[in-house]
C-alpha cells in the first residue's frame, strides 16, 4: 500500500499498533532498537525477536574468504568491535548504555514484550502476529517475508537498507557503493513487497563519503540513523508528513554476495574496509 492509498481518516495523528520484528546479534541492532523504541515508545506493542539467524554470522566468513583483499588489520579491528558487543550484550544497560545492550535487555528497559520467533513465514508466526492485530510490522531481519505475512498489517512491513534505493539493493549495500565509485551511500525507509529492497519509499537520507572513510565507518554512520529514519517513515504513513526521496532518483541495482570482480573494484579505490 502506498502512502497516497492510506484512507483519510488514517491521515490524522492516531496511535498505531506496530510490532518490531528484529534479530539478536547484528552489531547495529541495539542501536536500532533502541532509537525505534525511543522515537514510537507508545506504539510499539512488542519487539518480536527472530531467532536462529544473528545478523553479524554472514559478514565474518565472506570477508574471511575474502582476507586477501580486506587485509590482516582490518579484520582485526572488525574481530575487536565483534567481540566487544558480545560482551556488552550480556551486561546491564546501566553499565554498557542501552544501545549496547541485547535486543531483549533493551525490550525489557523500555518495559515491551518479548515475543521469540522462529520461521517468520510458517502459520504459527502468522497467527501470533496476527493476534496483536498490528496497523503495521517494522523489520531489521535478514529472512525474506512472504504472503500472507506481508498483507496482514493493513498499513504494510516497514524495511529499512543501507543505501539510496533503487540502487544497491541487495547485500552489503555500502560495500558495493564504494568499489562502484559512488560518491554517497544512505539509508532507505521503504514498505516491502515480494520483491527484494523494492516497493514504495517513505523516507531517505544521504550520508556523503568524505575523506578518512571506511566502509566501516559508513556503515556505522548509515545506522546511526536508520532508527531515525523508519521513525519518519512512519510519521509519513500516518499523513504527518510528505515522503522524502534523494533526487535525482539513483539508478536501480542489485547484488548478492561480492565476486572476485567486485573485490578488485573495491581494491581500486583505495578505501580501507576498516
Amino acid at each position: 500500500m502506498t502512502p497516497q492509498a492510506i484512507p483519510p481518516d488514517r491521515r490524522q495523528p492516531v496511535t498505531l499498533r506496530i510490532l518490531l520484528l528484529i534479530e539478536e546479534g547484528g552489531i547495529f541492532s541495539g542501536r536500532f532498537c533502541t532509537d525505534v523504541l525511543t522515537g514510537l515508545s507508545d506504539e510499539i506493542q512488542a519487539v518480536c525477536l527472530v531467532e536462529g539467524r544473528a545478523g553479524v554470522t554472514g559478514l565474518l566468513p565472506v570477508l574471511l574468504a575474502n582476507f586477501r583483499h580486506v587485509g590482516l588489520i582490518p579484520l582485526l579491528k572488525l574481530a575487536a568491535v565483534v567481540a566487544a558487543k558480545r560482551v556488552m550484550a550480556h551486561l546491564p544497560p546501566a553499565l554498557v548504555g542501552v544501545a549496547n545492550s541485547s535486543v531483549a535487555r533493551i525490550a525489557r528497559h523500555f518495559g515491551k514484550p518479548l515475543l521469540r520467533l522462529g520461521n517468520l513465514n510458517s502459520p504459527e508466526t502468522y497467527e501470533t502476529l496476527a493476534s496483536f492485530r498490528p496497523d503495521l510490522l517494522i523489520t531489521s531481519v535478514s529472512t525474506i517475508l512472504r504472503e500472507p505475512l506481508l498483507s496482514l498489517p493493513p498499513l504494510g512491513c516497514l524495511n529499512r537498507h543501507a543505501s539510496l534505493l533503487p540502487s544497491y539493493g541487495g547485500l552489503f549495500p555500502v560495500f558495493q557503493a564504494v568499489a562502484h565509485g559512488e560518491q554517497r551511500v544512505g539509508v532507505t525507509a521503504h514498505l516491502m513487497t515480494e520483491q527484494i529492497d523494492g516497493g514504495p519509499i517513505l523516507w531517505q537520507v544521504e550520508v556523503p563519503i568524505q575523506k578518512g572513510d571506511t566502509v566501516w565507518s559508513l556503515y556505522s554512520r548509515c545506522y546511526q540513523l536508520a532508527g531515525e529514519c523508519v521513525v519518519r517513515a512512519v510519521e509519513v504513513l500516518k499523513g504527518l508528513r510528505p515522503p522524502r526521496r534523494i533526487e535525482p532518483p539513483p539508478a536501480p541495482s542489485y547484488y548478492s554476495l561480492p565476486t572476485p570482480e567486485h573485490w578488485h573494484l573495491f581494491r581500486r579505490r583505495g578505501i580501507p574496509f576498516a
